[in-house]
């Protein structure tokens, strides 16, 4: 159900606003570099984001570490036309003026020991307003007395409408590593990361969020460079405003100088109980049952301290499970929270204090003064069906998913007696004491006709 995607090409980073942190971790959002300048056009747009992939090598760079660069405004202007001039190639200059001038160009400084390196990216609008379709670009420069040096551009592949540039990593692992964060739309994110090697700048990662902060680059094991966490949040359970979100993330770590990425999936370790437990947690992971996803991955984390994609898995499992469960039960919507991030129970909760007549009703206490009252039926339907079907699959023996399957049939078709009947029939064998599901299912059982499921 996630409204994002993610293709091999170009980064950019967001702002990591809503991202959840683990205790122990340090967040931000993308570094800040040594030096940062916005270079405006004639007229200054205001803030939205948009991309294309493709690179040009036009020279040969490395960087390294420590000298702080200053760019005076009037060679600034001669970096943005350089830039510039990377969109307009083709096209006829009397017919891209008034475009350009809703472009800005983003730059930023590397810290380098003995040579003046620069990124630099356009932003803005006006990309829109060319004769000829065209996406944003970046460029890496060298400055050179009173000139500019391109060493290296390419097209984003992200799409962004505005972007902005922070500095990942310089010189790790014989390349530097570049984050590009956007904005589209009216509340969408992008985000891209850049590497150049010294001679080439590729795109390496692109991602598309449909909320704000599509990527946040984070310090998550301790060393250095911090790796990147996508967000891969669905916002559109309802609709956007209505702030029931399936919250979600892809976390890429570093192997071997690149950046890779976790796996929701089971880990091997000399200890079988270590791999049993990491392959029920990925079990779990995949049902949206983050409670007992992150037992399991928990216990196996305490057993393997030292195996790293253990610590990986309880990683990327944790950050989910903890942003799942906290929202579980949110007023706006509590039912549908709870179902969301697994508890069932929590789900089920909420009909008992009602009669199976009135807690069942598509229109009832469940759905009523709530965000999902007008018109939200299906999408009701949807997300308890999907969700359920999974977490059964997982959990056989959990009852309360069974009872909420039963709702959620009869919120797709209010006649659906005795598909509900049935669902209610197997939480009450699996729970035989339960007095609301024998009440549910003798309700259930008269609407049908005295017909069992």
């Amino acid at each position: 159900m996630a409204a994002a995607f993610v293709a091999l090409a170009v980064v950019a980073c967001g702002d990591g606003s809503g991202t959840p942190t683990p205790e122990g971790t340090t967040e931000t959002s993308t570094s800040s570099p040594s030096s940062t300048t916005t270079e405006p056009a004639s007229t200054t747009a205001a803030p939205t984001l948009t991309g294309t992939s493709g690179s040009t090598s036009t020279g040969t760079a490395s960087a390294t570490a420590s000298m702080t660069v200053t760019a005076t405004a009037d060679s600034q202007a001669q970096l943005r036309r350089n830039l510039l001039s990377n969109l307009t190639i083709g096209l006829d200059p009397a017919e891209t003026r008034d475009a350009l001038d809703g472009i800005e160009v983003v730059t930023a400084a590397f810290n380098t020991s003995d040579r003046e390196l620069w990124v630099a990216v356009t932003s803005g609008p006006g990309i829109y307003d060319l004769p000829e379709a065209r996406e944003h670009v970046a460029g890496i420069y060298e400055r050179s007395g009173d000139d500019w040096v391109e060493l290296a551009n390419t097209t984003l592949a992200s799409g962004p409408t505005f972007a902005d540039i922070s500095i990942v990593a310089a010189d790790y692992e014989g390349a530097s590593w570049i984050a590009i964060d956007g904005i589209t739309g009216a509340h969408s994110g992008t985000f891209e990361l850049l590497k150049f090697d010294g001679t080439d700048l590729a795109s390496v990662l692109w991602w598309f969020s449909s909320m704000p902060g599509a990527a946040t680059v984070v310090d998550l094991d301790g060393t250095e460079p911090p790796e990147v966490v996508l967000n891969a949040t669905d916002p559109y359970v309802y609709c956007y405003a209505c702030g029931v979100r399936a919250w979600s993330e892809v976390i890429y770590r570093w192997m071997d100088g690149e950046l890779v990425e976790v796996p929701v999936a089971g880990v091997a370790d000399d200890d079988q109980l270590v791999t049993d437990l990491t392959e029920v947690a990925a079990i779990y992971a995949a049902a949206d049952l983050w409670q007992r996803a992150l037992d399991s991955v928990t216990e196996a984390s305490n057993m393997a301290p030292n195996n790293p994609d253990v610590f990986w898995l309880y990683t990327l499992i944790s950050r989910i499970a903890e942003a799942r469960l906290g929202e579980a039960g949110s007023e706006q919507q509590p039912f549908m929270t709870n179902v969301l991030a697994g508890e069932y129970d929590a789900a089920v909760a909420l009909m008992r204090p009602y009669t199976p007549e009135v807690a069942l009703s598509p229109t009832g206490p469940l759905i009523a003064d709530t965000v999902a009252q007008d018109g939200w039926e299906d999408a009701t339907a949807l997300w308890v069906l999907d969700y359920t079907e999974r977490a059964i699959d997982a959990a056989p023996d959990l009852a309360a998913a069974h009872a909420v399957r039963a709702f959620g049939l009869l919120v797709e078709n209010p006649d659906n007696w005795g598909g509900a009947l049935m669902e209610m029939e197997e939480a009450l064998r699996l729970q035989p004491q339960d007095d609301f599901y024998l009440q549910a299912v003798e309700y259930l059982l008269e609407q049908n006709g005295g017909a069992f499921g």
